[in-house]
């Protein structure tokens, strides 16, 4: 933690005061009036009274605060303060503001604290902005006593914090690429074990021989009835692989905002996290991380990517010849998915043909998904 840095400023109440101290005390020497130049006298040594008081409250503070590592968008952040005042002089009414990254702050109150007395605070903050800072800026401010001087105690405090996009993902994403028709469709599935054993039931013509349940079909037999095979769910399947392609590609001139890069990230997160969910190898390719493929195959991977886009900026201008070249760099094997946050429509026709079906994940405000059949040159 650094040094805290204190400044002080006159406030217009305190400005008033100290004008009419001056006025009235003037008044009292033109009139020859002790009385009330000893009274005006007072008042103004007053004002720089409160200027020292006041400072010596702040500075006798000493405050902790205690927050996790990460935090997600739209997602209540914990906050935890510890506030000592080393000296025996109490504070009142105190402001605490804490910064955030992306010029966001949070304001909290201390109505009391004793001389050599402890409080904690505890509050939530819901970030609205994603980015990373390494130190936490922090100010108290006390307009004690009085209220004739603003007193602003400045300081950070070490604590590395990293506010991830939000998870998005809607009902259209569900019915992607990993819909059991499209997956029963596809010839760049991998079929794994049988599902979920249902029972037995009566034997019928294309039942494999290795589904035939031998005790089962012996008793079944005695009683002069037919074979019996184990009857098991359909066979769970799932791509080979998926790729995410992020860009930023459009070939009209289309308005560039930052509200609607924010959501189709939003949108990248939940899509990865979903493939992870299915236990589903994926990996994702970015204009805005320099068309580099990054694995997530594992928690790990999607933690590491996680951080990454607390941080990560729009790409300044994505070039149509970047877009292709990433297109062909993808395994032709692979299950190709794509978010944009532009309109599906200003680069739809750029989609070079692949032997499998390419879902669009569309992050307007009615998120929609579709699929491009597959198409050969």
């Amino acid at each position: 933690m650094t040094q805290p840095s204190l400044q002080s400023e006159l406030t217009t109440r305190g400005a008033v005061w100290l004008l009419v101290a001056i006025c009235l005390w003037t008044l009292g020497l033109a009139r020859a009036d002790g009385l009330l130049t000893s009274l005006m006298t007072i008042a103004l040594a007053l004002v720089p009274w409160a200027r020292w008081h006041g400072r010596r409250v702040l500075q006798g503070l000493n405050i902790e605060w205690q927050m996790p590592a990460r935090a997600m968008v739209d997602r209540p952040l914990a906050l935890r303060g510890v506030i000592h005042q080393g000296r025996a002089m109490a504070a009142h009414n105190l402001r605490l503001v804490l910064f955030f990254p992306s010029n966001q702050q949070h304001e909290l109150t201390c109505d009391y604290l004793a001389g050599g007395d402890s409080t904690v605070i505890e509050e939530s903050f819901q970030p609205l902005r994603r980015g990373v800072q390494e130190s936490l800026p922090y100010q108290i401010l006390s307009a004690f006593p009085w209220g004739w001087w603003q007193h602003c105690l400045s300081g950070h405090q070490a604590q590395r914090l990293r506010v991830i996009p939000a998870v998005r993902s809607s009902s259209p994403l569900l019915a992607m690429g990993l819909s059991h028709e499209q997956r029963a469709a596809s010839h760049l599935l991998q079929t794994q074990a049988d599902g979920e054993w249902r029972g037995l039931r009566e034997w019928r013509a294309g039942d494999a021989l290795k589904r035939l349940h031998l005790a089962a079909s012996t008793r079944s037999l005695a009683r002069g009835q037919g074979l019996m095979v184990s009857d098991h769910d359909h066979p769970a399947t799932a791509p080979n692989h998926v790729v995410v392609l992020f860009h930023s590609f459009a070939s009209d001139r289309a308005l560039i905002r930052d509200e609607p890069f924010e959501r189709a990230l939003s949108v990248l997160v939940g899509t990865l996290r979903y493939l992870l969910a299915q236990q589903v190898p994926a990996s994702l390719v970015a204009d805005f991380d320099s068309w580099c493929e990054s694995p997530c195959m594992k928690s790990s991977d999607f933690q590491e990517l996680l951080d990454r886009f607390a941080c990560v900026k729009r790409a300044a201008q994505t070039e149509w010849h970047d877009w292709q070249e990433a297109q062909r760099s993808i395994d032709p094997t692979a299950q190709l998915w794509m978010i944009s946050d532009m309109p599906p429509h200003t680069w739809q026709r750029g989609i070079l043909p692949r032997k499998a079906p390419v879902q669009i994940l569309d992050i307007s405000k009615k998120p929609r998904a579709f699929s491009l059949p597959p198409r050969t040159r």
